[in-house]
C-alpha cells in the first residue's frame, strides 16, 4: 500500500469509480488507509476524475464497512463505501499548507 501525502492530508486517487451518477461518484477505499491516517493525525483526501472530498478518520466509524474478497477467500479486505460529489478540484497548493509561527 503506497501512501501519498500533501501537507496534513493523505491522498487517495481513484482512477475509475465503482458507480457514476449525474451528481456523484461511488467509490470504495481500503480501511487501512484511514487507520494509517488516524495513526499519523492526518485527514484523508479522496479524489476521483470528477471531484474530491475530505474525510476525518475518527468519524469513519459511522460509515458502512464491506468485506470484499479479491485473491484469498479466507482474508477479505475491509472497504468503506464513499460518495464523492462532482465538484471543482482544488490545486495541490491549497492542501499543502504549512503552519506559520510568528
Amino acid at each position: 500500500m503506497q501512501i501519498t501525502t500533501l501537507g496534513n492530508f493523505q491522498v487517495v486517487d481513484i482512477k475509475k469509480p465503482m458507480n457514476k451518477s449525474g451528481d456523484y461518484d461511488v467509490v470504495r477505499v481500503d480501511k487501512r488507509q484511514f487507520d494509517h491516517a488516524r495513526k499519523n493525525g492526518r485527514f484523508v483526501l479522496v479524489r476521483t476524475p470528477n471531484g474530491e472530498r475530505v474525510f476525518m478518520p475518527k468519524h469513519m466509524k459511522d460509515f458502512k464497512i464491506e468485506r470484499e474478497v479479491f485473491l484469498f477467500s479466507d482474508n477479505p479486505m475491509l472497504m468503506y463505501s464513499l460518495v464523492i460529489p462532482h465538484c471543482e478540484k482544488m490545486p495541490d497548493e491549497y492542501y499543502s499548507f504549512a503552519p506559520r509561527y510568528l
